[in-house]
């Protein structure tokens, strides 16, 4: 169960560490057009 649920998380972590890349991309993008 506990093993599951580190996997998942490391999972979890490592998609919101993207996202947050992304975002962070975006922002910086649109801020430099301006």
């Amino acid at each position: 169960m506990s093993k599951l649920y580190v996997k998942i998380r490391k999972i979890w972590l490592k998609n919101k560490q993207l996202k947050d890349q992304l975002v962070a991309d975006r922002c910086y993008y649109s801020y430099n057009l301006n």
